[in-house]
C-alpha cells in the first residue's frame, strides 16, 4: 500500500487500531487520548519513513534554538 493511501485510511481506524499502528512505528505506549492526535504523528512518520526526515543540518539548527 502507497503512504498516500495509507495515511487517507488513518482516519477511519479505531483508536485501537492506531494504538497498534503507534506502537509499530514509535515503539512505545502513546500516552495521548485523542484520536486525531494519534493520526496526525502516525501520518507525520509514515512521509518520515517514506521520504526520509530532516537532514543533520536542519536538526543541529533546531538542537541550537532550543
Amino acid at each position: 500500500m502507497d503512504v498516500i493511501s495509507e495515511i487517507r485510511r488513518l482516519p477511519t481506524l479505531s483508536k485501537t487500531e492506531l494504538i497498534e499502528l503507534w506502537q509499530q512505528y514509535f515503539h512505545n505506549t502513546p500516552v495521548c487520548i485523542r484520536k486525531e492526535y494519534y493520526v496526525r504523528q502516525i501520518a507525520h512518520r509514515l512521509q518520515e519513513l517514506t521520504y526520509g526526515g530532516l537532514d543533520s543540518s536542519v536538526k543541529e539548527k533546531i538542537e541550537h534554538i532550543a
